[in-house]
């Protein structure tokens, strides 16, 4: 091959030369050194490139043949395994499943944004929920009960119950950026206020069906945050997982801490290494009565004249651990010089575990919570001073909850919690008033639910549950109650 090469070259080389001398002066011919240079350089060049290109079709071939088998192997272990089959076609599933997902989102983006009378845009969101509610026992409340009453012949002793109540509809909006900050706000209102003088409004005797949920106003720069919100406490981060519980948060009154209020909050995160972080938040909070008893329009806080106050630290690593502490303050004042101070320690925490198994609950202990959603729906109980009047005592309390998640799929998940509020039973024994409601002299509640919930898309979910409530007043046995519930939804 390398004397053929030098041959063609030879030839081109005598025809060049040929055709010069035809059509000009004969020019100086080049010397002999300087002509096998540059002939021994282009045929090492041609030789090492028809080496590399023989290289690589020998690679390509090999190549191609490597394919071909693993193919036909596939084709084969297909046609002989039927689990194979089964497992491909669920990873098919999967993917498609995954586009619908992010063709969901791509068109929710591609959406013309609601017209308002900023350029700003606004996204409305919510939650269209149907519960059928199969209850045993006598219940404070059917359509979301959180009390087992003693059974009585003017107690109802169960029933059905349907509602759409649990619904939620709520806007999103982002704003401006403002002194380097992005601003949002958004607000919630679902359909659970009081028609019948019950205790969950907030306002008891309320005509109105729709209640505000929560709502807030917030300012975020990269590491920190301004709030104006009417939402959770601070010290309460963690939300058991229920459909069955909206109106009433799950475990509310069982150890949830879970009351909306008003807070000005504003927080800082101390970023570190390997994906951890360290989030402090302070906050003022305007707190409620306990929505049992109360028909004042200002409450005993307020007319404190002193913000209740509350922080909380929380540290993370990445999305797999969490563990939080935090503490309130609030004085009340009842009149004639009658003052208490609020006050609560409270621990959260949050873990993912082996198995698609994750952990999440709070601890706390302190006293007048009622206005928080704990301490038994009170905040203190009147008791006898030395000279026989009359003062108020603030009702102390422990509680708390924990519930254990676990997600096989993106489309399936159950959970299992269990909560409780334990009030002191003496101080409450020791009080004065005559018991005109069950809350009066309840002590201690708790509950525990366990729940599966479906989505066959990423909108729809469907939702079954089973929770049994145990109440125990000062005198008298404990009250029991189970409830069944189905549920279904449609998330927007």
């Amino acid at each position: 091959m390398k004397a053929a090469a030098i041959f063609l070259l030879c030839a081109a080389l005598g025809a060049a030369a040929h055709a010069q001398e035809s059509n000009s002066a004969p020019a100086p011919a080049p010397t002999p050194a300087m002509t096998n240079a540059e002939l021994a350089a282009k045929i090492d060049a041609l030789t090492k490139t028809i080496e590399q290109t023989r290289e690589e079709l020998n690679n390509a071939r090999a190549e191609i043949q490597l394919l071909r088998q693993e193919l036909a192997a596939r084709e084969a272990a297909e046609g002989n395994n039927g689990a194979a089959a089964e497992a491909l076609r669920q990873s098919v599933e999967k993917i498609q499943e995954q586009q619908q997902v992010l063709g969901a989102q791509v068109e929710q983006h591609e959406q013309t944004k609601v017209e308002t009378a900023s350029k700003y845009p606004l996204r409305v969101t919510g939650l269209v929920l149907f519960n059928a509610n199969l209850v045993n026992g006598a219940v404070d409340n059917d359509l979301d009960p959180t009390v087992a009453l003693a059974t009585t012949q003017t107690n109802v002793h169960g029933g059905l119950q349907f509602t759409f109540r649990q619904s939620i509809v709520g806007v999103d909006a982002h704003g401006p950026t403002a002194w380097g900050a992005q601003t949002t706000a958004d607000v919630n209102v679902d359909f659970f206020g009081d028609l019948t003088g019950a205790s969950y409004s907030g306002s008891p005797g309320s005509d109105s069906i729709v209640r505000l949920r929560t709502a807030r106003l917030a300012a975020a720069w990269p590491h920190s945050t301004a709030e104006a919100l009417y939402d959770r406490p601070i010290f309460s981060p963690n939300v058991p997982q229920s459909f069955a519980s909206v109106g009433v948060p799950a475990l509310g009154w069982s150890g949830n801490l879970w009351q909306w209020l008003p807070q000005l909050a504003g927080s800082h995160d101390f970023l570190f290494r390997d994906a951890q972080k360290l989030k402090l938040t302070a906050a003022f909070l305007d707190v409620p009565d306990p929505p049992y008893g109360s028909t004042a329009t200002v409450s005993a806080a307020e007319r404190s004249r002193y913000p209740g106050s509350a922080a909380h630290a929380g540290y993370a690593l990445a999305d797999r651990f969490t563990v939080g502490a935090g503490g309130y303050w609030s004085p009340h004042n009842y009149g004639y010089n009658d003052t208490v101070d609020a006050w609560a320690v409270t621990g959260d925490w949050s873990a993912r575990l082996p198995a698609h198994l994750s952990l999440a609950g709070q601890v706390y202990r302190g006293a007048a919570l009622g206005g928080l959603g704990g301490g038994a729906y009170k905040d203190v109980v009147q008791v006898y001073a030395a000279n026989y009047t009359e003062f108020a005592q603030a009702l102390h309390a422990t509680g708390g909850w924990a519930q254990l998640h676990f997600a096989p799929t993106q489309r399936l998940q159950a959970n299992g919690a269990f909560g409780m509020d334990d009030a002191d039973a003496n101080q409450v024994r020791m009080a004065v008033y005559v018991p005109t409601s069950p809350y009066a002299l309840l002590a201690r509640n708790q509950s525990w639910f366990g729940n599966i919930i479906y989505r066959p898309y990423a909108s729809l979910l469907l939702s079954a549950e089973y929770r049994q409530i145990h109440t125990w007043q000062t005198t008298g046995p404990a009250a029991g109650a189970r409830v069944y519930s189905l549920g279904t939804g449609y998330q927007f």
